[in-house]
């Protein structure tokens, strides 16, 4: 929900909160809460407290260690493996039915991109003109295990501030299930995503 233009940090009697601060919060149910983490969290310290409220009562705290970057891709089944959550380049979903066309363009989705230039802020939708908040660190994508050039790799245009895109050429392979990763620094998303390529 937006109020504002940002994204609500309290749905109903429900947040979220990093070292005692709201957090942006994009869905919350009974078994599950969906929330942006704060985009300078790597520079304050190593560590970090997280804390879920209910009509006023605190969970637990859970205290997590906190890197630069954290790059993981969505899946379109949600279950952070299998077919990614990627559009072709006329934006429709790719997938083994609708794989990139010979010379195409795939468009990656993910998070945990870490710091951006000029900073993204924590809940604002991302800018959908020039300047383009993009990552600080350097990005590479590799399809297959081999690495491809990279077009763009900043916050996703108009969506919230937290989701990161990768703009990728078509590498000359092919095949319904080409295995995806993201490394950003020296940190890569978790492997078992895929893509389909024609």
């Amino acid at each position: 929900m937006l109020e504002a233009g940002r994204v609500t940090t309290q749905l109903g009697p429900t947040r979220v909160l990093f070292d005692g601060d709201q957090v942006p919060l994009v869905s919350a149910s009974r078994h599950q809460i969906s929330f942006v983490t704060p985009g300078g969290l790597a520079a304050k310290a190593a560590t970090t407290v997280i804390e879920g409220e209910w009509d006023e009562e605190r969970s637990n705290p859970v205290e997590l260690p906190v890197a630069p970057a954290n790059p993981a891709f969505f899946a379109l089944n949600a279950t952070g493996i299998g077919q990614g959550a990627f559009l072709n380049l006329d934006f429709s979903v790719n997938g083994p039915s609708n794989p990139v066309p010979d010379g195409g363009f795939l468009i990656l989705y993910a998070t945990g991109g870490g710091e951006m230039d000029p900073p993204c802020p924590d809940g604002e939708l991302a800018p959908s003109a020039e300047p383009l908040p993009r990552i600080k660190q350097p990005v590479r994508v590799l399809l297959d295990g081999g690495e491809v050039s990279v077009g763009y790799a900043g916050a996703a245009p108009g969506l919230i501030c937290g989701v990161n895109q990768y703009n990728v050429g078509d590498p000359g392979l092919s095949g319904p299930t080409v295995s995806v990763q993201v490394c950003v620094g020296e940190i890569c998303s978790q492997e078992g995503i895929t893509a389909a390529f024609e």
